[in-house]
């Protein structure tokens, strides 16, 4: 996947986030200018993207567990409950740098911040996992479709003659003689010698027995 296509990904994602919290500030305060509503909630999105980053490689070192676990819920409870406070806080960074004095931005107060923080981090965390499952489900699927591809009988009846014979012996056994008779020790050694085999149809698996 190209940077180009992760970012427009992002931006997408992120385009209904930025809607909803125009809306929701144009609906909470009637007086305030569109304008205005859009710059805040770009503020907040920005914000709650760039802390997204982090979530993502919780997410890739903490897969989602089969079964499900108490610790594995306990370690986004607490994940989330930091991406909470850093959200508002970095807000009121970012609104602070923007007005060029330090500014605490509370709105109605702490409490629905950090609830929507929260919502951010779930929503974040959710859309990750669901990626990676999906990921994985198309990985299974090629490599099922490629095995089955390459165990066809079709595939195995174009399969080269691989005109290779096998043959146990040591070299203690050869005989001295064509009519001598030699007693093979328990250790034979396995010889692989590639020689050409005359009317040998095509395999697909050979097992090699003592």
């Amino acid at each position: 996947m190209t940077r180009t296509w992760v970012w427009l990904q992002l931006v997408i994602g992120w385009l209904p986030v930025w809607a909803l919290f125009t809306t929701l500030i144009l609906t909470a305060h009637p007086d305030t200018a569109p304008i205005d509503a859009a710059l805040i909630a770009l503020r907040m999105i920005l914000a709650g993207a760039a802390l997204g980053l982090p979530v993502h490689r919780l997410v890739d070192r903490v897969p989602w567990p089969h079964p499900f676990r108490l610790s594995f819920a306990a370690v986004h409870l607490g994940a989330a409950a930091a991406y909470s406070v850093a959200w508002f806080l970095l807000n009121s960074v970012i609104e602070s740098v923007a007005r060029a004095r330090p500014v605490l931005i509370i709105g109605y107060g702490v409490g629905p911040w950090l609830v929507m923080g929260v919502w951010l981090y779930v929503m974040i965390a959710g859309v990750v996992y669901a990626t990676r499952a999906t990921e994985r489900a198309a990985r299974a699927e090629a490599t099922s479709a490629w095995i089955s591809s390459a165990s066809s009988p079709s595939s195995a009846s174009s399969a080269p003659n691989p005109g290779i014979a096998f043959s146990a012996i040591d070299d203690s056994c050869r005989p001295s003689r064509p009519s001598a008779t030699t007693r093979c020790p328990s250790a034979a050694r396995w010889v692989v010698t590639a020689r050409p085999i005359p009317n040998v149809p095509p395999v697909t698996m050979t097992t090699l027995t003592r």
